[in-house]
């Protein structure tokens, strides 16, 4: 009885902990509220974590031998990253993909931001928010069963983003002053990621929000999450159908941060100085199969890690993290390895 009473003390903490984190980032005038929600968002995982260990007897200290480590007199236990490994052992898994961003991200952004610079980080890390609470609660319920949901504890925001033209300039603006190097640890994380990971909304919640028709239905509810899964073919074509002209329209604001191939190719040569734009680059972009050919039908079919297609200027813009990438494919032997790329692409498109 005493076991069962201690884990749930931890339940409890674990859902005030991440009801106080919603509260903290929705509320505006909050000074650095996204710190704030991760923080504690990070506590309510270790708590819920813990009290699956308390419940199962899972001996959840760091010993050394048969001796429990301390920290200032009192018992060392799991951080959060051990019980992701404990928990979630399997890298790929989305769930866990989102949670290893926020504890790298914390680290990268605590203290170190301004105000102004963290409210422009949102833009960028408000889908994985979203994920980190919804994967919480699915968590939560999964473990200690529905009465202990945050459901009936959250509602559904009041926004402006995207309702306006004026609401989309004004994100272009602030995504404008996201400081590079926490766009460029967000490039370089994403690349360690895979297609199927990126799109998953365990690891970052995208939606597409369509204005509803009235209802004759009192009662009908304003607001509806339809599972994707259980669409028909017809129907799922129609999503994506409207998901790819949102994405053409938006595009120009994910390009602030972007360059040319030149730039990229001068980047290079700081590990490789015979880097050449119209050979290497080509051969390089056509191994790793990031963009398509350039009169391709479909120029949007890039690999949007290191490469996105400019409407306005019909060419290519490349990240960071490509530049990274290939700095660190050609630290060793580039000669040898641009070689290899080059038999494998089959040669040189501009």
């Amino acid at each position: 009885m005493a076991r069962l009473r201690r884990h749930i003390h931890y339940v409890r903490i674990a859902r005030e902990e991440a009801l106080l984190a919603c509260d903290l980032y929705n509320q505006r005038r909050h000074a650095r509220n996204l710190e704030a929600c991760i923080v504690h968002m990070s506590i309510a995982w270790l708590n819920l974590f813990h009290a699956v260990c308390i419940r199962d007897g899972i001996d959840y200290y760091y010993r050394k031998g048969r001796r429990i480590e301390r920290i200032d007199g009192e018992p060392r236990t799991w951080d959060l990253a051990k019980c992701l490994r404990h928990f979630i052992s399997d890298p790929q898994i989305p769930v866990r993909a989102n949670i290893e961003f926020f504890i790298k991200f914390r680290n990268r952004i605590e203290h170190r931001f301004t105000q102004r610079q963290l409210t422009s980080l949102e833009a960028l890390v408000a889908g994985k928010v979203q994920a980190l609470f919804l994967n919480f609660e699915r968590r939560l319920v999964d473990e200690f069963g529905k009465p202990e949901s945050l459901g009936e504890a959250l509602r559904f925001p009041i926004f402006l983003t995207s309702l306006t033209e004026d609401a989309v300039d004004a994100v272009k603006r602030v995504y404008s002053q996201v400081p590079k190097s926490a766009k460029t640890f967000i490039e370089q994380f994403e690349t360690t990621l895979n297609d199927a990971m990126l799109s998953n909304a365990a690891y970052d919640f995208r939606i597409l929000l369509v204005p509803k028709a009235s209802s004759k239905a009192r009662a009908d509810l304003a607001v509806e999450f339809i599972d994707k899964s259980k669409l028909t073919i017809e129907e799922l074509k129609a999503v994506e159908a409207a998901t790819v002209i949102i994405r053409d329209r938006h595009v120009e604001a994910a390009n602030l941060d972007r360059m040319k191939a030149g730039e990229v190719v001068q980047k290079v040569r700081a590990v490789y100085p015979a880097f050449s734009i119209q050979r290497d680059h080509v051969i390089a972009w056509k191994h790793f199969r990031i963009r398509p050919a350039t009169k391709s039908a479909d120029p949007m079919n890039t690999d949007a890690r290191y490469c996105v297609y400019d409407r306005a200027h019909k060419d290519y813009l490349y990240s960071e993290a490509w530049v990274e990438k290939l700095k660190a494919e050609l630290a060793s032997d580039p000669a040898q390895k641009i070689e290899s790329w080059r038999r494998s692409s089959n040669g040189g498109d501009s």
